[in-house]
Formats: C-alpha cells, sequence, structure tokens
C-alpha cells in the first residue's frame, strides 16, 4: 500500500523558518512511511515548498500550489482547489484510506479547506502539530507533538443525514448499504478508528430500521418479519419517526403468515392482505418512475383480485378439479374458439384472464371489472419489456397513471365491499408518513 501525506505550507516566522516552519515540516513528514508527499503552499509560500523538497530529499515530492495570488485567503477557492488535488490523487489510483492530511501550516482559511476537502473526499486520517505555545500564542520550537485525529464522528452523522434522506424517498437498500459502509467491519477502511459507541449504536439502529423497510419493500415479508428493530432510545432523534410503529409490525407478520395451500377460506383473507400491501408497492413504484415495475404489480394485482374470488368459491387456480361447472366452462369456451385451460396432474391451470372468465361464467358480479376495456393499459403487460417484448409498455404520464390506479382501487374496494376497513389497511401498507 503506497501511503500518501498531504501537507499545507505556511510562511512560518520569517526571522526563523527553520525552527517555526522547516522542523516541523519535517517531523511530519518524518513520522511514517510514505511512498507519495504532496505539498500545498499559496503562491506566496511556494518558495517555502521547494525548499522543503530540497530538505526531505524525497523521491516522491509534489507541489500542487494554489492557482491564484491572495487564494490562501479565500475558503472557498482553498476548498476547490484541494478538493481537485485529492480528486486528481484518487484518479491516479490513490485509495483514500492510504491518505494523510496535515493541517497545521497556512492561514486558517487553507487549513479549514483541507479539513473539509479531506471529510468531503471520506479521508480518515487527519493530523496537526500542537506544542506549547509562547506569549505570541505560537506553538515553541521544540515542544511539537504530532496529533493524530479523524472526522469518523463527523461523518458517521452526515452519513445518518444522507441516508435518512434516501430512506425518506424510498431507497431503503441504498440506505441499508449505506450505513454499512460506516459501522466497524474489518474489511472496511474506516473499521481501524471506529465510530463512537454512542454513533455505532446510532448507525446500527438505523440500519435496522433501513434493513426492516428494504425487505418489505421487495415483498420479502418473512424476512421483514423476523429482522429485530431496535428500541426509540438507540436511535437518532431525527430518525424516531421511520421506527415501525405496532400496526405495522402486525402487519408485516400477518403477512409473513401464509396458510396453507387446502385452506381456502384463509387463503383467501391472505390474499387480500397481499393485495393491499402490493397495491401500496405499486404506488411508490409510480412515484419513483419505475413504470414498467408498477404495469406488472398492476396485473398481478387483477389476478390476485380474481385468485381470492375463486377461493372464496372452493377453486384454487393453479389446480381447478373437473367438476360438472369446470366442464360446462370449458365446453363454452370450445365453442366460442377460445384457449382452453392447461391440464397438469387431472386438474386445469387458469391464467389471468381465464380465471376471470371463469368468474363471470358463475356469475361473479365483480368478473366484468377484471376483464373490461377499463383495465386495458394493464393488458399491455404482456408485451412489457419485463415480460415478453422488447419495449416498454406502461403509461409515461403521471395523470394516466393516476387514473389507472384509481380503478384498481375501485375494484379492490369493491371486492373487499367494506371501504372503512379497506381504507385502514392501505394506511398501513402504505409506509410511514416520513416516506414521500
Amino acid at each position: 500500500m503506497t501511503r500518501t501525506l498531504i501537507l499545507t505550507i505556511g510562511t512560518g516566522d520569517r526571522e526563523n523558518l527553520k525552527q517555526t516552519l522547516f522542523d516541523p515540516l519535517m517531523k511530519s513528514i518524518g513520522d511514517g512511511e510514505w511512498g507519495r508527499i504532496v505539498l500545498l503552499p499559496s503562491h506566496e509560500t511556494e518558495g517555502n515548498a521547494q525548499h522543503l523538497e530540497v530538505l526531505a530529499a524525497h523521491h516522491g515530492i509534489e507541489i500542487r500550489p494554489l492557482p491564484k495570488a491572495g487564494a490562501e485567503n479565500d475558503p472557498d477557492a482553498c476548498f476547490d482547489w484541494f478538493d481537485q488535488v485529492i480528486g486528481d490523487l484518487r484518479q491516479s489510483g490513490c485509495m483514500v484510506d492510504e491518505i494523510t492530511a496535515d493541517f497545521t501550516r497556512g492561514t486558517k482559511a487553507m487549513s479549514a479547506a483541507l479539513v473539509l476537502a479531506g471529510v468531503r473526499n471520506g479521508i480518515s486520517s487527519l493530523r496537526y502539530i500542537s506544542g506549547e505555545r509562547d506569549g505570541r500564542g505560537m506553538v515553541t520550537a521544540g515542544t511539537e507533538t504530532i496529533r493524530h485525529i479523524s472526522p469518523i464522528r463527523a461523518l458517521a452523522r452526515r452519513t445518518q443525514d444522507m441516508a435518512y434522506r434516501l430512506l425518506r424517498d424510498g431507497a431503503f437498500a441504498a440506505a441499508d448499504d449505506l450505513l454499512g459502509q460506516m459501522l466497524p467491519d474489518p474489511s472496511h477502511p474506516f473499521s481501524g478508528l471506529g465510530p463512537t459507541s454512542t454513533d455505532s449504536t446510532a448507525l446500527e439502529a438505523a440500519r435496522q430500521v433501513a434493513r426492516f423497510l428494504s425487505a418489505w419493500d421487495r415483498l420479502d415479508h418473512a424476512k421483514a418479519a423476523s429482522l429485530p428493530l431496535p428500541s426509540a432510545a438507540d436511535l437518532p432523534a431525527d430518525w424516531i419517526a421511520t421506527l415501525p410503529k405496532e400496526a405495522e409490525i402486525n402487519w408485516i407478520h400477518r403477512l409473513a403468515d401464509k396458510p396453507g395451500d387446502d385452506d381456502f377460506k384463509a387463503r383467501a383473507d391472505w390474499l387480500r392482505l397481499l393485495i393491499i400491501d402490493l397495491f401500496a408497492n405499486a404506488e411508490r413504484r409510480v412515484r419513483q418512475g419505475q413504470f414498467e415495475d408498477a404495469l406488472v404489480r398492476c396485473y398481478r394485482l387483477l389476478e390476485l383480485v380474481g385468485q381470492a374470488r375463486l377461493f372464496d368459491r372452493g377453486y384454487d387456480s393453479a389446480r381447478i378439479p373437473l367438476t360438472a361447472a369446470v366442464q360446462e366452462f370449458q365446453k363454452k369456451l370450445r365453442k366460442s374458439n377460445s384457449t382452453l385451460p392447461t391440464m397438469k396432474d387431472g386438474c386445469l391451470q387458469m391464467p389471468r384472464e381465464q380465471a376471470a372468465r371463469f368468474l363471470k361464467f358463475l356469475n361473479d358480479d365483480l368478473a366484468k371489472s377484471l376483464i373490461g376495456d377499463d383495465i386495458k393499459d394493464v393488458k399491455n403487460r404482456n408485451y412489457s419489456i419485463l415480460i415478453h417484448g422488447f419495449e416498454n409498455k406502461a403509461p409515461a404520464d403521471l395523470t394516466a397513471w393516476n387514473v389507472l390506479l384509481q380503478k384498481i382501487d375501485n375494484i379492490i374496494h369493491d371486492d373487499r365491499n367494506n371501504s372503512e376497513y379497506c381504507d385502514a389497511q392501505l394506511n398501513v401498507a402504505r409506509f410511514p408518513s416520513f416516506v414521500r
């Protein structure tokens, strides 16, 4: 690993440059094995950097002076330049965990800018030189001590803030991954320094919330139900609102408790929970602009409604026995030259549209809504690039999506025949109010 040291270069005491500038800088250079040393002087102190290059006699020294005279007193100009220098190092293959930044010398603007540029780039090793001070407040020559510091606490809390914004936007997996980068991990450059125990506890608690929401959002209800959740006391203050409520936790456990294949009534009841959850999930996909994903979900929603209503009547769409009613339905299909259901192991398998037509044959009062032209946009799902087609087929206009989602919402409510109960479940499935 090639270690890199970055140092700001100041003026020192012009009457005593050796003791006030060069000796401390050489002490910093001598503290470590460096494959590369980058000096950051101003126009005024570029000569000092050149003299230090001779003193150090190090083959890997680079001098990167501020581009403009007077920039040493402009914090923004200093930051832009130092950020560019660090970016150049990274572009050349230098890893941030191989960089140490010494911000002792130079103007206060230069020191502050190097710290900020270091934090912005994720540099975890900072240092400065201190010691006993004289009557002028300057470090007395010969008393210098190198102090190593880390911005890990600031980075940890900044990471919390960024993860919170991701969570609010529904990017739960991204929030989980970002938080994981800051937690103690032997494979991670920050792990050797580690956040404080308080910060580590808060990060882990926040990550538990993100993991729970991520599993829920990707419809892995069993995984979500198995995950631990933190106490409110362990979370950062602004994260407390993200903690799942009791109703949401109970909702997940009900979804994770899938009934057996032969308990048709329980399956119908459970499917109606899944329908509510998937509808809220489709709404989120639309808000995030993932229209093809939303279209696939809408198709599945209509299929689920049909399956639930068949369960009510004692039929599983995946294994429908050849009862008298079923055989009569098949005759009707043959007469109209319609596609017949697939036969497997002596039973029929009915996909979405066939199941809806069977419900119509059984005089189901919702069957027409599951077949009609009102849902023609959903039928395009078969030709979506995600299914059998070669291009996107979902509506690209939010107004059109609002109309389509409302139609599906109406079907879901008509199926339940209990708007108040249905709305209450939707309020739970739509996630906490902090999610945009």
